[in-house]
């Protein structure tokens, strides 16, 4: 199941961010050829214009990462919905949404581990579809050889137990 949290970015002066982010559509996990859609919401609760552009980036298991910028721009006291993401998940696995104030902190090159000012806003599997559809035929066919096979077993016992009492009876 996906996790999320809410972080505050600040105060730089008399700048102070709190965001978080959502799928644009709830889901329990992606494929690998989904290209989802995040909403950021940003809230200004210090007391200046929050004027700056926030990186943020989707990484997976062993460092490979999508990444963007997202400009920002609110008065204090003011609200918004920005959209990241869009981009292909193009590896399986745990994958984080990540968010950081290129400003505040160096542009993240690719590759690199995490800097102290990237948040983990959200995170989420990533399966791949061909390999997981794969899954779900092999589990439906275990399930009835399953069935099958208690049906068989349930035959049997009645059949014995019809011949018990035959016998029996005779």
């Amino acid at each position: 199941m996906p996790a999320k949290q809410k972080v505050g970015y600040g105060p730089y002066g008399g700048k102070h961010l709190d965001v978080e982010v959502e799928p644009e559509e709830e889901k329990d996990f992606y494929f690998t050829d989904e290209k989802p859609i995040f909403l950021l919401h940003a809230e200004n609760i210090g007391s200046e214009e929050f004027d700056d552009d926030l990186q943020w980036f989707i990484g997976f298991p062993g460092g490979r990462e999508t990444t963007g910028l997202c400009p920002v721009h609110l008065k204090p006291g003011e609200k918004r919905k920005y959209t990241v993401g869009e981009r292909l998940l193009a590896f399986p696995g745990t994958a984080a949404l990540c968010l950081g104030i290129p400003s505040k902190t160096p542009v993240r090159p690719l590759g690199m581990g995490k800097l102290p000012y990237f948040h983990t806003l959200y995170t989420f599997e990533v399966y791949d579809r061909a390999l997981y559809d794969r899954d779900q035929r092999e589990k439906r066919k275990t399930l009835r050889l399953l069935i099958a096979s208690l049906a068989v077993a349930g035959i049997t016992f009645i059949a014995v137990i019809s011949g018990i009492i035959i016998n029996i009876d005779c």
